[in-house]
């Protein structure tokens, strides 16, 4: 997947997941039972993979097979 990092729906993304994930922190830092605490931490780190998707070079597609059939 390529991400186009500076068109304004992707600036758009980064700022609200980079919002989110500040307010995930702030609420991983309180009292939570064990499910909600593993919840937030699943949500953490989705939005770090979000971010990192402009990080991340596309992955090259993988061909198995050279030959074609006529």
């Amino acid at each position: 997947m390529r991400i186009d990092s500076s068109s304004d729906t992707w600036l758009d993304i980064e700022k609200w997941t980079t919002d989110q994930l500040i307010e995930m922190r702030e609420q991983n830092d309180n009292d939570l039972n064990k499910n909600d605490t593993a919840k937030l931490r699943g949500r953490i780190e989705f939005a770090k993979d979000l971010l990192a998707l402009t990080e991340k070079p596309a992955p090259e597609p993988e061909v198995r097979d050279h030959h074609y059939v006529d």
